[in-house]
């Protein structure tokens, strides 16, 4: 017993002194599989490929680097702040600049579900020392990434009142972990062992994976909001590669029942041309034509066929030498 608190201590200072509390968060294997899930359920995946990119991407920099905030900053602050840096990095196609925002902004995001995290208690500060590492690295780290899903996102207009709802149901769960840590320790005697860790999941596993759920998801609402605020541009998770198929205007733009697109097309192949609302949400598709290399202008009409409301949409041009994307706005 007087062994495994000295070793408990001893965690807790090496803990506390090579990882600051303040940048304390989700193990990197969940923190992965959030970000994963979130940037999957994007509509058209503009960021495809991009968790396998991240680290390369920011080479030689940390996700907190230039992060300078207040020590007592809440999480809706926070959280607000990583979104405009999201939104920039996005406006400027800044790989290191991206890499760092979105892992800022899933860190950000994932703490809203951390109930300790919630409730502002560090290790420092907590009954159990040692318990918030873990319960956020050890334990969340067995939640399986590829049971995660998100539906498709939507625009998040207030992400402070969003960031404040959240933190305050959470933080109402630290005494369910508290009881579920002492009950694992008698389980297992006092000892940070398998036992422990199989008891402390049969405790907590369903709400840890629920979580990681809820943070994919407003996690890619958050990342989907960005990169229309940042310009929708497209970012391959590879080094840049020139796509084959370029939407060179749209024309007019508003557009009430007919418009013209000019492409510009490096293979032969079909061409289609599909409408989504804002929320990503698939309308209908618009035309389905097959073009020759090169140049052209292909005419979409009776736009306005089944109404759908008048307001911001998304085209999405498709073909075997790529994808492209351009906001219309839709008057009647």
């Amino acid at each position: 017993m007087i062994q495994t608190a000295r070793f408990t201590l001893l965690a807790l200072i090496i803990l506390l002194v090579v990882c600051p509390t303040s940048a304390m968060a989700w193990g990197s294997k969940f923190e992965d599989a959030v970000l994963g899930t979130a940037l999957d359920a994007l509509p058209g995946r503009p960021l495809d490929g991009v968790v396998s990119e991240l680290d390369s991407w920011g080479a030689g920099s940390t996700w907190d680097e230039g992060w300078t905030g207040v020590a007592d900053e809440t999480d809706a602050v926070r959280l607000e702040r990583a979104l405009t840096d999201l939104t920039d990095a996005f406006r400027t196609v800044d790989r290191p600049q991206l890499a760092r925002a979105l892992r800022r902004l899933a860190t950000t995001t994932g703490n809203l579900w951390q109930p300790l995290h919630a409730a502002g208690m560090v290790d420092a500060e907590h009954t159990l020392p040692g318990f918030h590492f873990r319960y956020e690295t050890i334990l969340a780290g067995r939640v399986d990434g590829d049971a995660l899903e998100a539906g498709r996102p939507r625009l998040i207009v207030a992400p402070r009142l969003l960031a404040t709802a959240t933190s305050a149901a959470r933080a109402r769960l630290v005494p369910a972990l508290e009881q579920a840590e002492e009950r694992a320790l008698q389980v297992s005697e006092q000892r940070f062992d398998s036992v422990y860790y199989d008891e402390l999941w049969t405790e907590l596993g369903d709400d840890l994976h629920q979580a990681a759920n809820d943070a994919a998801q407003t996690l890619a609402d958050l990342i989907y909001t960005a990169w229309i605020d940042g310009g929708e541009p497209q970012v391959s998770g590879s080094a840049p590669a020139a796509s084959g198929l370029i939407l060179r205007s749209v024309a007019p733009n508003p557009i009430s029942t007919r418009a013209e697109l000019k492409l510009d097309l490096r293979q032969a192949g079909e061409v289609r041309v599909d409408l989504y609302d804002v929320s990503g949400r698939f309308v209908r598709r618009l035309a389905d034509e097959w073009f020759t290399a090169g140049e052209h202008l292909l005419t979409v009409d009776k736009i306005d066929t089944r109404r759908p409301a008048a307001g911001v949409y998304f085209l999405r041009v498709t073909s075997p030498a790529g994808m492209d994307w351009r906001k219309i706005t839709l008057l009647y």
